[in-house]
Protein backbone atom coordinates (compact mmCIF):
# COMPACT_ATOMS: atom_id res chain seq x y z
CA UNK A 1 0.00 0.00 0.00
CA UNK A 2 2.73 2.52 0.84
CA UNK A 3 4.85 1.96 -2.49
CA UNK A 4 1.60 2.12 -4.08
CA UNK A 5 1.22 5.85 -2.68
CA UNK A 6 4.93 6.50 -3.38
CA UNK A 7 4.01 5.61 -6.88
CA UNK A 8 0.83 7.37 -6.92
CA UNK A 9 2.85 10.63 -5.78
CA UNK A 10 6.09 10.66 -8.34
CA UNK A 11 3.20 10.19 -11.11
CA UNK A 12 1.40 13.12 -10.13
CA UNK A 13 4.77 15.18 -9.52
CA UNK A 14 5.80 13.63 -13.04
CA UNK A 15 2.62 15.23 -14.75
CA UNK A 16 2.52 18.20 -13.02
CA UNK A 17 5.65 18.82 -14.60
CA UNK A 18 4.99 17.69 -18.30
CA UNK A 19 1.99 19.87 -18.06
CA UNK A 20 3.78 22.66 -17.13
CA UNK A 21 6.46 22.00 -19.45
CA UNK A 22 4.03 21.68 -22.12
CA UNK A 23 2.51 24.87 -20.72
CA UNK A 24 5.16 27.10 -21.02
CA UNK A 25 6.20 25.76 -24.80
CA UNK A 26 2.96 26.82 -25.82
CA UNK A 27 3.46 30.30 -24.35
CA UNK A 28 6.70 30.25 -25.43
CA UNK A 29 5.81 29.13 -29.42
CA UNK A 30 2.40 31.37 -28.92
CA UNK A 31 4.79 34.15 -28.33
CA UNK A 32 7.04 33.52 -31.14
CA UNK A 33 4.52 33.17 -33.44
CA UNK A 34 3.04 36.73 -33.22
Amino acid sequence: MRANYVTLRLTLRVLTMVLTGAALIAMVAYSGAR
